[in-house]
């Protein structure tokens, strides 16, 4: 989506102004600290994120969205909207509260499951 490599959406969904430490991408992801660094190299590069030193304790890497990065969260929150109702257009209301919470039961499941695996 936009030219983002897999899982890098998703970081930049979840990027905010005053900035998250590696460890903390990596635990609402439920990937490794090394694998958000290698996603964050590419974002920086493209000067959606920005790394920064915490302030509270000098050791821990912070990545913080820029203005660009603000943008392209916006962008993909609004193709994510298109292709959710694109989706979900046929369906009444019921069956989409439905669906969605079967997603959600399934989503659980799987981050415990990625949890496991790291």
């Amino acid at each position: 989506m936009h030219g983002f490599h897999n899982g890098q959406d998703e970081l930049l969904l979840i990027a905010d102004e005053h900035g998250t430490t590696v460890s903390a991408v990596a635990d609402l992801l439920s990937i490794r600290a090394s694998t958000v660094s290698k996603m964050s190299d590419r974002l920086v590069q493209r000067g959606l994120v920005e790394r920064v030193g915490d302030a509270d304790d000098g050791r821990r890497t912070m990545i913080r969205i820029t203005t660009m990065g603000i943008q392209a969260q916006k962008e993909l929150l609004t193709v994510r909207d298109q292709l959710e109702n694109d989706l979900t257009k046929c369906l009444d209301a019921d069956r989409k509260v439905e669906i969605i919470q079967s997603l959600q039961e399934l989503a659980v499941l799987l981050v415990a499951r990625l949890r496991r695996l790291r």
